[in-house]
């Protein structure tokens, strides 16, 4: 029998992967097996992408290649003695509903499809890192029930911050042109990081070398009536999926004692590593608000006098239609 030089196994957990029996046959089988899973291992050592079985019952990884130091900062000695709360202790809480929907559509499969997925997992250095995972079914039982599943887990974090740079410019443009002389702001969910516009500060009349933007400076602008308003538009901006649009109109009443109507106009953002952004436009909207009110007023007073009179008072368009009329006493 041949002699075959052992390779290293890059991150084995509990023995490293195993391969069917009937990929060999005839007197040298088990050479021709320890061939083939050497050959294997050294793919794997050699790939940049994560390499792991993950147990469908025990709810654990019960190999992972050694890469998972490069990718997650936690080498396969680490995340095996995470046994079964790896995901709960790495995955993003966001992604968890997700993740265990894949695994149960796995679960059935009766196939050998590949099943691919987008998902956060949370470095050892606290970052998180988006990961594209296509996942198979390694091992069945008896009854051909899926048992095992092979993935390969490839690190596209990169990739991610590339897109969501581009969705946060395309929806930042979007609310510039749609809302014209407008003064465009955004603000993370999570970190409560705030950033305001030239346009902004001078709306709010707030010098940018005495005040940093902050959600809880613009609110305290905000008049008292107006407040609770615009808590409920933040509660809901902070669960909304991608793409969602706000509208509301405040008054704030600026340094300086001036009152100023605001329309508030917001989209929530994509899904990010850092947290998921509110993007928005302020457009003052003082001028409008006035003329509404006045012509409020002037309504107001005329309905006064039709109400006052003794006299009939009636008004017709052009047509001969009788438009208003008061009860006459």
């Amino acid at each position: 029998m041949r002699a075959h030089k052992a390779v290293k196994d890059p991150g084995s957990i509990s023995g490293g992967p195993s391969f069917p029996p009937d990929q060999a046959s005839g007197p040298e089988q088990p050479g021709v097996l320890r061939e083939q899973l050497d050959f294997a291992l050294a793919i794997i050592g050699a790939a940049p992408s994560l390499t792991y079985i993950y147990d469908l019952s025990e709810k654990r990884n019960i190999y992972i290649s050694e890469q998972s130091r490069r990718v997650l900062g936690y080498g396969p000695a680490e995340i095996a003695a995470m046994e079964s709360g790896v995901l709960a202790r790495l995955l993003h809480p966001d992604d968890m509903p997700r993740v265990v929907q894949r695994f149960a559509r796995i679960a059935e499969c009766q196939s050998d499809d590949i099943h691919e997925l987008e998902y956060r997992m949370q470095h050892k250095d606290g970052a998180f890192v988006w990961l594209l995972s296509r996942d198979r079914v390694f091992k069945r039982d008896a009854a051909g029930r899926p048992t095992q599943i092979l993935g390969v887990a490839t690190d596209i974090t990169e990739r991610k911050i590339s897109e969501e740079s581009l969705i946060r410019s395309k929806t930042s443009l979007e609310l510039a042109l749609d809302g014209g002389d407008a003064a465009p702001w955004q603000y993370n969910v999570r970190t409560r990081t705030t950033e305001w516009s030239p346009i902004g500060y001078a709306m709010m009349g707030i010098d940018p070398a005495s005040a940093s933007p902050s959600l809880d400076v613009f609110a305290a602008l905000v008049h008292p009536d107006d407040r609770a308003a615009l808590a409920d538009v933040r509660h809901r901006e902070a669960s909304a999926p991608p793409g969602t649009k706000f509208k509301l109109r405040l008054r704030i009443t600026r340094p300086d004692g001036c009152l100023r109507w605001i329309e508030r106009r917001s989209m929530a953002g994509p899904l990010e590593i850092g947290g998921q952004r509110i993007f928005g436009i302020d457009l003052d909207i003082t001028g409008p608000m006035a003329a509404e009110e006045r012509l409020i007023t002037q309504q107001e007073l005329l309905n006064t006098v039709l109400r006052s009179t003794p006299d009939l008072v009636w008004a017709k368009d052009r047509d001969g239609f009788i438009t208003l009329a008061n009860k006459a006493t």
